[in-house]
């Protein structure tokens, strides 16, 4: 039996060549700097630079008296969200006080998020608060439970919160909203809370057309029938 190499050989570089081309349309899962602030301009936007996420400018909803301090007065921070104790609810059951901000993926790419030290910040309060609770959720879950949650041991300090998130936050295709609580023990009084540096590390992973998926099954098929043909070929 005569063997058509040549035919052979075109049949199986072509499907490794169209595999090729899709192993190169695809980019490479990269950690980065989803949201990075840290209010040195006395606003809410992030100073990270990653093009796979878009991260909204941080705001508040409810709690009162709010704003930069660019003087906290306490070594490690600079210019903070400061929050008047005489603002904060007395406890966490108050649903509509909370510092947030929002995550979104950009078109073709979705997030990862689970880890150690995935959202980290840093906090503290002045000698006159008590007291100054706070505790994160997240949209992953409806924000039916606390990720995390603390307290100032000592006034004066500076405090950093290393939050893990769990594989919940993975694989995530659409915007993801991140909610930090803050109340007091009733103070009542004009004594701060500062929140500072708040950043979210992830990984952007590119999400695949569903055309180059389909060239690479094409292609993939192609390779195997050009390998299969040389096998039987060498048999016969």
């Amino acid at each position: 039996m005569k063997v058509n190499w040549s035919k052979t050989v075109r049949v199986s570089l072509g499907g490794f060549v169209i595999a090729g081309f899709l192993c190169l349309s695809l980019q490479r899962a990269e950690a980065a700097v989803l949201a990075n602030y840290n209010f040195q301009n006395s606003d809410g936007v992030s100073s990270d630079s990653d093009a796979g996420s878009t991260a909204g400018v941080f705001s508040f909803n409810g709690l009162g008296a709010i704003g930069f301090d660019p003087n906290p007065g306490i070594a490690g921070l600079t210019t903070s969200i400061a929050v008047n104790a005489s603002g904060m609810p007395t406890s966490q059951g108050t649903i509509a006080d909370y510092l947030t901000f929002v995550i979104t993926p950009t078109s073709g790419n979705r997030l990862d998020m689970a880890g150690a030290a995935a959202l980290t910040f840093d906090y503290g309060r002045v000698s006159q608060l008590a007291a100054f609770n706070w505790a994160v959720q997240s949209s992953v879950d409806g924000f039916a439970s606390n990720i995390a949650s603390g307290t100032t041991p000592t006034s004066g300090t500076l405090n950093q919160a290393s939050i893990t998130l769990s594989s919940a936050f993975d694989s995530q295709d659409t915007g993801v909203t991140f909610r930090i609580y803050l109340w007091d023990n009733g103070d009542n009084g004009s004594a701060k809370g500062f929140i500072d540096n708040v950043v979210l590390n992830g990984t952007v992973v590119p999400v695949p057309e569903p055309i180059n998926v389909a060239l690479g099954v094409f292609g993939l098929c192609l390779a195997g029938v050009g390998v299969g043909r040389r096998y039987l070929l060498k048999r016969s």
